[in-house]
């Protein structure tokens, strides 16, 4: 019988994906904005929406428009910024003019009515950090160990061809019914 392989992970790939849930986060905040902006504009208004405008941004559609572009820049600036950094410490090479990313930044902004990409994300992350949590051992093991494997975190494009790999397999079972 083979000996069991052993998984190894850096501490930086812990760090990416607390990094990548953080980004989420933020982007479900813009999401959430976007969406009370969105709702707002409808012909029948929930009264919900008018209430959320009214505590939080004095009634005012203005500011919630200006609201909604700080927070675009601070997304941005910020929160991106610091996930394109941590990707870089955990050693995931990526193209300067990978329009992948704008892409994937662009998804993640979105609703969870029109896009479940930051939802998958959240998910797939959590199973990430529950399996570096469960005891497996983030130092790596010296060269002459054998069985190991260096477990690398998924980069932006392995995320974005996961996700539309679920697609087209939601997409599969719609036409089957």
């Amino acid at each position: 019988m083979p000996p069991k392989k052993k998984y190894y992970y850096t501490p930086e790939t812990k760090a990416y994906y607390v990094r990548l849930k953080e980004l989420a986060n933020s982007c479900g905040r813009l999401a959430s904005k976007k969406s009370l902006l969105f709702n707002l504009d409808e012909a029948v208004v929930n009264p919900e929406c008018i209430r959320t405008l009214k505590n939080y941004y004095d009634g005012d559609k203005g500011r919630l428009e200006d609201s909604i572009k700080k927070k675009e820049k601070e997304l941005r600036d910020t929160d991106w910024r610091r996930f394109l950094r941590a990707s870089d410490n955990a050693g995931i090479k990526r193209d300067a003019g990978d329009r992948r990313y704008e892409w994937f930044f662009g998804r993640m902004v979105l609703s969870e009515e029109d896009c479940d990409l930051r939802a998958r994300v959240h998910d797939w992350c959590n199973a990430e950090l529950e399996k570096i949590e469960r005891g497996v051992p983030t130092v790596l093991p010296p060269l002459e160990v054998e069985g190991r494997e260096l477990i690398q975190p998924q980069s932006v494009p392995d995320l974005m061809a996961r996700y539309n790999e679920l697609l087209a397999n939601r997409t599969k079972r719609q036409r089957k019914q």
